[in-house]
């Protein structure tokens, strides 16, 4: 797939992509998903995936959810279903070059009315005006179910090295593994715990972790080699790799290719497993007025 045009905003120019890769996909995908598949599909580099913006975002996570926003409300996405983008039976036989997707932005941003004080997305006058040209609004992640993930990443990068490792124990244990073991052993090729984990009536695997701490860095490729030696070592059935920052291309490529697999656990999908299992999170229920709907009403 050729790369989107510099014209207009960053976002989107993903706008396309993002219907591609659901396309490609069986027309549905976890947010991971469809992330993976557009940076392949637009053989982005790790300079591309990894730059940050000043709140510790990647701007590509940041971009490609800004899409699916704005897909969204012109109906070629489901909203309806959380944790999975799906397209509606428009967005299956719709493609979109960039003067279509600016197109779609404009018309979108217009019917846009979100007041600063609501728990939606604000975008207020300032960020309306960064629409038109080549600057980026800085906007959370999703939608207004996720305002809270910012605020949660920047929590689990200042934890303690020890506090990530024992953090991380706790959510393998929600995630069904017992027997979990922090060790936090010197000089062990990176090996911080162990653990079990029943994948059927019949069968338990033994798996070693390691928790690599990061305010901005990204994982490499030779921490991923490294680990695997230990795990190799101590002849364990799985390794599983839990950072608070994010695996280069390399890096992800040697966890599924290199001499054992890896099983990574980005900061994205880190805190997709705390909302899972709600870990220190406190739910609450808001209503959010669909305009929309009410729309035809007033034109009677």
């Amino acid at each position: 797939m050729a790369r989107p045009t510099a014209r207009g905003p960053k976002f989107v120019r993903y706008f396309g992509p993002v219907l591609e890769a659901l396309r490609a996909l069986g027309y549905s995908g976890t947010p991971a998903e469809v992330r993976e598949r557009v940076a392949k599909d637009l053989n982005l580099s790790d300079a591309e995936l990894t730059e940050t913006s000043s709140s510790g975002q990647t701007r590509f996570d940041n971009r490609v959810n800004w899409a699916r926003f704005y897909l969204v409300k012109e109906g070629l996405i489901d909203g309806s279903e959380r944790g999975v983008w799906r397209l509606t039976e428009r967005g299956r036989n719709k493609t979109l070059d960039q003067a279509a997707a600016l197109e779609i932005s404009k018309r979108q941003h217009a019917n846009i009315r979100i007041a600063e004080s609501s728990s939606e997305i604000a975008i207020n006058e300032t960020n309306a005006s960064k629409l038109e040209s080549e600057e980026e609004i800085e906007a959370p992640a999703e939608e207004i179910s996720t305002r809270h993930r910012e605020p949660l990443a920047r929590l689990l990068k200042n934890m303690s090295a020890k506090g990530f490792e024992h953090f991380s124990a706790l959510v393998l244990r929600k995630a069904g593994f017992t027997e979990v073991n922090v060790t936090g052993r010197a000089n062990d090729g990176g090996i911080d715990g162990n653990g079990y984990l029943r994948i059927n009536p019949m069968m338990t695997l033994r798996v070693l972790f390691q928790c690599k701490k990061y305010s901005n860095s990204v994982v490499p490729k030779d921490d991923i080699m490294k680990f695997q030696a230990a795990v190799l070592r101590e002849r364990a059935e799985k390794g599983l790799f839990l950072t608070t920052s994010i695996f280069t291309k390399g890096a992800r490529a040697e966890a599924l290719g290199g001499a054992c697999e890896i099983e990574l656990i980005d900061i994205q999908r880190l805190i997709e497993l705390i909302e899972t299992f709600k870990l220190g999170l406190n739910e609450q229920r808001a209503f959010i007025i669909d305009e929309t709907f009410f729309g035809e009403f007033l034109k009677d």
